[in-house]
């Protein structure tokens, strides 16, 4: 496990940052953020209290489910990566009490949505129709969406669309690994660490990470971008989230291709909820 501590130049605004101003769906926060709220933060500002959400513990404790099925839908060619889900699924083994394993399972192809970006509601309504694998027993589920083109927020590379459903922009994490510029020899490593940077980030939100919905032990969180990490160096910054702000961690891949990492806070509180 390592940490990558970049100094980062924040030239675009909070205006390009992944989020929505629609209203939310149940259980989605509504919290004060400025770059549109509610969609990277899909549980509760819990404000220090004690209660979680049933689905958050399910995802963090091995005694409420003893395995993970992720189930990906996506649109066709454009599944995860082989190296992108060795990491997501190492990353998750290590992070989150399941005996049983975690499981990547691919399950429907996606239509094609190039043409025009992506609304919240219609995304919302996707995930809706489409997250439908049977699970066995004694298994919570997380649901992935690979869908072609691009949020209506340009720049978006993925979103916690709820608190079991994370999309990735396939076109914009592509983007990304261009602008890398690894050698082709090195690009699938580094594709698949950017890829599994951004599919971790936005299964931070979904796992409550960061004050909505599970309680910090100690405060880590940006007071400018709540559900986010305070430090740079860290997966839950914000700046993990939109193509432009992410090229400023580029460098940290071309060595060694490995995701960035959570930080100690995030970790200290998973680890108080499996105590």
């Amino acid at each position: 496990m390592r940490f990558f501590h970049v100094l980062l130049a924040l030239t675009l605004s909070l205006a390009l940052s992944c989020g929505d101003d629609d209203t939310t769906t149940p259980g989605t926060d509504t919290g004060p953020r400025a770059d549109a709220p509610g969609v990277d933060a899909p549980g509760t500002d819990t404000g220090g209290g004690p209660e979680v959400r049933a689905q958050i513990l399910d995802y963090l404790r091995g005694d409420r489910a003893a395995s993970l099925l992720v189930e990906i839908d996506a649109f066709p060619g454009a599944g995860i990566r082989p190296e992108a889900e060795g990491h997501f699924v190492r990353e998750l083994g290590e992070l989150l009490d399941k005996p049983g394993g975690v499981t990547v399972q691919m399950d429907e192809e996606l239509p094609s949505h190039a043409d025009t970006p992506w609304e919240l509601d219609e995304l919302r309504t996707l995930a809706a129709e489409r997250f439908n694998l049977a699970a066995p027993a004694d298994t919570t589920k997380l649901h992935v969406l690979y869908v072609d083109g691009r949020f209506r927020i340009e720049g978006v590379l993925g979103i916690a669309l709820s608190g079991t459903s994370v999309v990735v922009f396939r076109e914009v994490v592509e983007m990304v690994c261009d602008r890398a510029g690894a050698l082709p020899t090195a690009r699938a490593s580094v594709c698949g660490a950017i890829e599994a940077t951004v599919l971790m980030h936005e299964t931070g939100h979904v796992i409550g990470l960061v004050n909505r919905g599970l309680p910090m032990v100690e405060d880590h969180e940006d007071a400018e971008r709540p559900g986010h990490d305070e430090t740079s160096g860290c997966l839950m910054y914000f700046a993990l989230e939109n193509a432009t702000d992410f090229s400023g961690f580029l460098g940290g891949f071309l060595g060694d291709p490995q995701p960035i990492e959570f930080c100690a806070g995030s970790i200290a509180d998973v680890r108080a909820q499996q105590d």
